[in-house]
């Protein structure tokens, strides 16, 4: 051996120690995500294949298995020594106790940090961000905006107007809460603005229920939850045709797996890959004929909780269809329940209307839909 030769030499093994080294590392981050990602397929997937690529067929398990390879391929002649062994077994090892260390600080102490992780609220039961904080959002091509919550992890109750209260109370996903818009231009915000206008004489107080990520189900639940302390005239809820049928939405899964759960399962990329798998069921339930046996028998037991409460409780009650006509309602209807859907069909194709690389509603979408729900609410044409 030359003497020139001994830096490529030392460079050699410096690039072999890297690759072991990175090898492990994702060798050990594959392995933690691999268990938690079969317990997920066991508990939100139905079908075999989709179980299949969540499990197998996805990019951290199949570059772990390809980790082990190259851990195998690099191995040196002469065998592991036991410094080496202790090396690779120590970065093996360092990325499942980073994660489970994130995991374990749960979604609370992540939310008043500045991110939007959900939690259940003790105080009301229901999930919420972290309490009168603000924070940045930024969906699709859009600019970024401020979103700042009240004292129960939401978006602020809208109030306009003045003289004797009147309450409503909308419900629904993030379409609702108003994902990607300013606090003054979410649904809730229009609709004062417009009931006001149209009755000046009224405190008109609109509270928003949303909150991304729920479904049906879980309107029903924040229904219930909301009327311990709210007496609304008018319940509209945001329906989102597929997407509102999920059997597991943020309240579920905070309910089965806990915070440290959610964000466990966040960080070794388990919910990236279930997203669009879960997207995948939710638009082919778009078409109605499409919806299993099971999901169409839970959503009718959620919906005859829901007429309970609307007989109870005296409340007009509004079905706005996001994606236009639905008929899972139809057995619903009455003067006191109605359901309709967005004068402008194809909003979902408008730049104007929806938040183009996201699909959420814009300011503008959002007015249109408020001027269309007071005036169904209040029969005119």
């Amino acid at each position: 051996m030359t003497t020139g030769e001994r830096p490529a030499q030392r460079w050699m093994s410096v690039l072999l120690a890297a690759f072991r080294g990175a090898a492990a590392a994702w060798a050990g981050y594959a392995a933690l995500s691999l268990v938690v990602r079969v317990v997920m397929a066991a508990v939100r997937l139905q079908q075999a294949g989709q179980r299949l690529r969540l499990v197998l067929l996805n990019s951290t398990t199949l570059l772990g298995i390809s980790a082990i390879l190259l851990l195998w391929l690099l191995r040196p002649e002469a065998g592991w020594s036991r410094p080496q062994r202790r090396w690779l077994l120590g970065l093996a090892l360092a990325p499942p106790a980073v994660a489970l260390a994130i995991g374990g600080m749960g979604c609370k102490p992540l939310a008043h940090m500045g991110i939007l992780a959900p939690y259940l609220h003790a105080d009301t039961g229901r999930p919420g961000f972290a309490p009168n904080h603000c924070y940045r959002e930024q969906r699709g091509r859009a600019a970024a905006v401020t979103l700042c919550t009240c004292r129960h992890g939401g978006r602020p109750t809208a109030s306009a107007g003045q003289g004797p209260s009147e309450t409503w109370l909308l419900l629904g996903d993030s379409f609702v809460f108003g994902s990607g818009v300013a606090d003054d231009q979410t649904l809730a915000q229009h609709t004062a603005r417009i009931l006001a206008e149209q009755a000046p004489g009224t405190t008109w107080r609109v509270v928003n229920g949303g909150f991304p990520g729920l479904s049906f189900g879980s309107y029903v639940k924040m229904l219930q939850s909301q009327l311990r302390t709210e007496k609304p005239s008018t319940v509209v809820i945001g329906f989102n045709a597929g997407n509102d049928l999920d059997p597991a939405d943020t309240w579920e899964r905070l309910d089965q797996l806990g915070e440290r759960g959610m964000v466990l399962s966040a960080v070794l990329g388990v919910e990236g890959d279930l997203y669009p798998l879960e997207q995948a069921d939710e638009a082919r339930w778009r078409d109605e004929a499409q919806i299993p046996e099971p999901i169409r028998r839970q959503f009718a037991a959620q919906l005859q909780q829901l007429l309970t409460l609307q007989r109870e409780h005296g409340f007009r009650l509004v079905i706005w269809s996001y994606y236009g006509p639905v008929h899972l309602f139809d057995a619903a209807l009455s003067p006191q329940v109605r359901v309709a859907w967005p004068a402008q069909q194809g909003w979902g194709s408008d730049a104007r209307l929806h938040i183009v690389g996201d699909g959420h509603p814009t300011a503008e979408a959002n007015r249109l839909f408020a001027q269309q729900i007071v005036a169904l609410a209040q029969n005119r044409p």
